[in-house]
């Protein structure tokens, strides 16, 4: 059990160092110029394949993906919501580059990209907390929560 838990925390960090890299190039100039960084954030009851993730984020923001709704994902944009609250009209320096969309099932999230580097890791660390998958679709990427993390993959 305890290499399970090894695993999630393991994973959780990777997601993290993803973050300050994220960070380290966007200070030295080596990451996307777009005006987002982008996170899309639900609930899987096991491990998602990168492929899918990525179909699944798509249908997503076209608003044709038709998911469970799930009380873990109200709460994680509660707590983000504290710490970044969605953008006002005169922000100097907006965490959000638009407003965080939401619904009973997901959260899609665009991060300011000059601020990306301080959000992400907020992000993937509150999504590990209630036990919420991410996916970077910059970096084509998937972050599980600790409980998927410990399961087998494909």
């Amino acid at each position: 059990m305890g290499g399970n838990t090894d695993m999630g925390g393991s994973l959780l960090r990777a997601g993290m160092d993803l973050g300050r890299n994220l960070a380290r190039a966007l200070l030295e100039g080596r990451a996307e110029t777009s005006m987002s960084y982008d996170i899309a954030v639900w609930r899987e009851e096991s491990p998602i394949a990168l492929p899918a993730a990525k179909r699944r984020y798509l249908r997503l923001c076209e608003g044709v993906e038709s998911m469970p709704p799930c009380a873990s994902v109200a709460r994680f944009c509660a707590d983000l919501l504290t710490s970044y609250p969605q953008p006002k009209p005169r922000d100097a320096s907006p965490v959000w580059a638009s407003p965080v969309r939401q619904d009973e099932a997901c959260a899609l999230l665009a991060a300011a990209t000059s601020r990306a580097g301080t959000v992400v890791p907020v992000i993937l660390r509150l999504a590990a907390k209630h036990e919420l998958v991410c996916y970077d679709p910059q970096r084509e990427v998937v972050v599980y929560p600790p409980t998927l993390a410990a399961l087998p993959h494909l």
